[in-house]
């Protein structure tokens, strides 16, 4: 059984690193954060061998924004380092990401009478650049906003404070210029689970992409009706473009701070085969059921 389980685990390992690639486009530029995917579905089957290990530190100095059409840009400042490692079992760091952008957009339009995956009403998207090896490889983080009233202070409210969003294509305005409250994106990661798959973004080089590591939040944070407002009037010229199908193959994995103190390690696969037995003595049962009712009517 041992022997059964590290093959296992090999196997998953290989096909997680395997299943991405590398990308051959040379573009010195940054990816984009693209357009929005609908929600994968989870399998708690198909964990990934590695876990997010995070370091975002508050940060209270101001950063620039500028409207690109389809969303708010927010560059990260040299002097903010924030990001995270991907670390196996044994706590080894496969990749080292460092944040160099954040994103504010609408989610995907969904058709009429469709539904998200997981409902929410804005995305900000957490751009990184792998500090390892070639640094052509990028990972996006996507995080899920919904609305309540009477949020705690989060993110976007951070950003706003004592600011004006740019709403016109080109506009760049400061951010963040309140003292009161620091930008703190380790919330984002705190006690959560992502899923994880390999997709491309376009590249601010002209008709080129990039493949990139996607990170999907497993929940919403929320923020307050004032932000929400105040990002929707900011992007209402912004078209909506109907979410991308995300991947099959989704894997799912934890975070944990990296100056927490305790252990880190990869989330435990579920074991679903007594769930898929279940399923199919069902079906079988349904199947003579159906059976059963036409053999009583064409008698």
């Amino acid at each position: 059984m041992a022997f059964r389980r590290t093959s296992c685990w090999l196997f998953a390992s290989a096909l997680f690193i395997f299943s991405g690639g590398s990308s051959a486009i040379d573009c010195p530029l940054p990816v984009s954060a693209g357009r929005s995917y609908r929600w994968p579905q989870t399998n708690p089957a198909l964990v990934a061998p590695v876990m997010i290990v995070h370091d975002y530190q508050p940060y209270r100095q101001p950063m620039e924004a500028e409207n690109t059409g389809d969303g708010i840009s927010i560059t990260v400042p040299p002097d903010f380092f924030a990001g995270f490692n991907l670390s196996d079992a044994q706590g080894a760091s496969q990749d080292q990401y460092v944040l160099r952008n954040v994103v504010i957009r609408k989610p995907g339009r969904v058709a009429e009478g469709a539904s998200q995956v997981l409902s929410h009403v804005l995305e900000v998207v957490l751009l990184h650049q792998n500090m390892k090896g070639s640094q052509r490889d990028w990972s996006s983080v996507v995080v899920p906003f919904s609305v309540e009233v009477g949020a705690p202070p989060d993110m976007i409210s951070a950003l706003l404070a004592g600011s004006r969003l740019p709403d016109r294509y080109g506009e760049r305005e400061p951010l963040l210029l309140g003292t009161a409250q620091a930008l703190d994106l380790s919330v984002a990661f705190t006690n959560a689970t992502f899923l994880t798959y390999w997709t491309s973004l376009p590249t601010k080089c002209a008709g080129t992409q990039r493949f990139v590591r996607q990170f999907m939040r497993n929940a919403s944070l929320v923020t307050s009706p004032p932000a929400f407002d105040a990002v929707l009037q900011a992007l209402a010229k912004d078209p909506s473009a109907p979410p991308i199908l995300s991947p099959d193959l989704a894997w799912l994995t934890g975070s944990c701070p990296a100056h927490g103190g305790a252990a880190c390690a990869p989330l435990p696969a579920v074991d679903m085969s007594q769930e898929l037995l279940q399923a199919q003595t069902l079906q079988s049962q349904a199947v003579d059921s159906i059976r059963a009712a036409k053999n009583t009517m064409d008698a």
